[in-house]
């Protein structure tokens, strides 16, 4: 029988910065020789060790005596984790699952600890180690953009190595470390998608386990397209996503134009998007519709086995219109596994496609 786990019903951000607060906690508390309280401390002090290894990584050491003294607060200037180790440590934490960072929240946090504006004092640079710590799916752009901003990131994985050294008998760690277990699994879940079985189908936003496994395991496959081909490219890109968070696509912005028609191509799950800007530079209503209207013609008449017309073609002030589309874009292997490569490299022939199309444009 599998158990209820707390952390299905613990779903918020908040649960998770109460449980980093909990382990940093037990990593400066004093036992009294008790086994279970003793093994709590010591998994405390390897995860504190754990983060400060994110910094030793980027060769910046971080004396720890072999017993530490801790204190923690929640929610200062909303910055959700400050941590003082040893009277001199200053972790900066920034905890996030599917949410990402917002604006230049990251540089004011920092500059709120640093300046002395917090509880703290002023804060050294030598003693202020910010973290940004992301169990969710997060895209290579956003990792990147921690790192410029100052952070060590750390990340599902990185958590998950602790957690599988605890050997106590805790029920909320245990039921933490499964969650964890969970996720990660369901995200390499890619790697293992057939043709028959359509584990990629997440059934719109039904809140089934099936549908999150899918989610799950597109947002692993994005980040992969993201390091495997994406990194290559001379173009903008990046990870869509949605107001209540997630990574739910990826958008490709090639540099080239055609008469001033910028392009996007968007993919969400198994749909392919060739998606034109909206009128720029005073082009009238009726020059747009002229204008959408000949792109969709063109994308199909291009290559009319793969790619399809929209069934209607509107246009929103949020995002660029479809014009074409390329559905059940995956490409399987004879013994019916998901071909990683050759699904990447269907991307590559989308792009050529959209660069064809406005190269061959009449002047």
């Amino acid at each position: 029988m599998t158990s209820p786990n707390l952390f299905d019903y613990a779903t918020k951000e908040l649960s998770q910065d109460a449980m980093i607060r909990w382990l940093i906690d037990w990593a400066g508390t004093e036992t009294d020789g008790d086994t279970d309280q003793e093994i709590l401390r010591q998994f405390g002090r390897a995860f504190v060790d754990a983060l400060f290894q994110k910094w030793r990584d980027w060769g910046y050491e971080v004396e720890l005596d072999e017993v530490i003294r801790t204190e923690v607060w929640p929610q200062e200037h909303r910055i959700d984790i400050l941590a003082r180790v040893n009277g001199h440590h200053v972790l900066l934490i920034e905890d996030k699952t599917n949410t990402g960072a917002h604006g230049n929240q990251l540089e004011e946090y920092r500059s709120l600890v640093a300046s002395g504006r917090t509880r703290l004092g002023e804060v050294a640079e030598d003693s202020l180690w910010p973290i940004y710590f992301r169990t969710g799916n997060h895209s290579f752009k956003e990792e990147q953009k921690a790192e410029e901003s100052g952070y060590a990131v750390f990340k599902r994985c990185d958590f998950l190595r602790v957690l599988e050294t605890y050997r106590g008998t805790s029920e909320i760690l245990i039921d933490f470390r499964r969650h964890m277990k969970r996720w990660e699994e369901e995200t390499n879940s890619f790697l293992d998608w057939t043709k028959g079985s359509q584990e990629w189908r997440t059934d719109g936003y039904e809140r089934s386990e099936k549908s999150r496994r899918a989610k799950h395991g597109w947002e692993g496959f994005y980040r992969f397209i993201e390091e495997d081909w994406l990194k290559k490219l001379d173009d903008e890109w990046g990870a869509l996503g949605s107001l209540v968070g997630g990574y739910n696509g990826l958008w490709i912005e090639p540099n080239e134009t055609s008469r001033g028609s910028k392009f996007a191509i968007w993919i969400i799950e198994d749909k392919i998007s060739f998606r034109l800007y909206g009128a720029e530079n005073g082009v009238s209503e009726q020059g747009m519709n002229r204008e959408k209207d000949y792109w969709a013609s063109k994308f199909v008449e291009q290559d009319c086995n793969r790619l399809k017309r929209p069934s209607s073609l509107k246009s929103t002030k949020t995002k660029p219109m479809s014009v074409a589309e390329w559905p059940n874009w995956l490409v399987f292997r004879d013994d019916g596994q998901h071909d990683m490569q050759g699904s990447v490299q269907r991307l590559a022939e989308a792009r050529e496609l959209l660069l064809s199309a406005i190269r061959s444009r009449p002047i």
